[in-house]
């Protein structure tokens, strides 16, 4: 099996066990104290969370990653049900050092919607962007252009997989927490807190459960609203950096 140099770190976020072959060493398991993972593989890193699984999705491991983790020339951000995959062995990793002298992200899907912005009001409450937007143009205004942009586009790339240069992750995080804790700061919610967001969202329930399951008045898929906007968010960053992207398949675990 071919594997690239080791200049890259692929963490995967988990909560429970899964299992996609995974043999090679360059990937690593993230989770928490209380996560049911067991992997005979790969090392497992088990960190105190400091943010709200439920607000933040995949988001709340890799915030560990970006605070507390040293680092490699490359950065790969998966989670358990999605894998991103360079070939057909799943181990297989390459020469990320020629790829990124071409591309400056690697990721995963692409996917054609009306627009970006319609698609998040279909599929969520779409006060939660508008909030986004205007705190964008109120502590983010470099980003307008960017953001408006985006969100009149009909694709976008989404999952949240991706491999990036060091630097560029950390520039990222910097950007993605600074409007998500914002959005936390204007909406009354502790970013720490899984019933927060629970709570955040109860209060308008209509407008969330609506999205997928107008019969269910506790859907509570809803609440993952740092998840969700963080899709849009990187679109936002990279669309920003005028990065040159290449798309590879994910392979789904579930």
């Amino acid at each position: 099996m071919e594997i690239c140099k080791n200049n890259v770190d692929i963490f995967i976020c988990a909560h429970k066990p899964f299992d996609c072959s995974i043999t090679n060493k360059q990937y690593k398991i993230i989770c928490g104290p209380n996560d049911d993972v067991v992997s005979s593989n790969l090392g497992v890193i088990k960190i105190a969370p400091e943010i709200s699984n439920v607000g933040f999705s995949e988001w709340q491991k890799f915030y560990y990653v970006w605070k507390h983790m040293g680092l490699k020339d490359y950065v790969g951000l998966m989670h358990y049900r999605r894998i991103l995959t360079f070939g057909d062995d799943i181990n297989y990793l390459p020469d990320f050092d020629e790829l990124f002298e071409k591309y400056g992200m690697l990721i995963g899907d692409v996917v054609r919607v009306s627009s970006v912005w319609q698609n998040y009001k279909n599929c969520h409450n779409i006060k939660d962007l508008q909030d986004t937007k205007e705190i964008i143009n109120q502590y983010f205004p470099e980003y307008n252009d960017a953001f408006n942009t985006v969100m009149n586009r009909n694709v976008m790339f989404i999952c949240n997989n991706c491999v990036m240069k060091k630097d560029d992750f950390l520039e990222f995080c910097d950007f993605l927490f600074g409007v998500l804790f914002k959005f936390c700061e204007r909406n009354g919610i502790d970013p720490a807190s899984d019933q927060s967001f629970y709570d955040y969202i109860d209060k308008d329930i209509q407008n969330y459960s609506k999205r997928h399951k107008p019969e269910d008045s506790t859907f509570r898929e809803q609440a993952r609203i740092g998840g969700f906007l963080s899709e849009r968010l990187f679109n936002v960053w990279a669309a920003k950096k005028e990065l040159r992207i290449k798309s590879f398949k994910i392979r789904d675990c579930k």
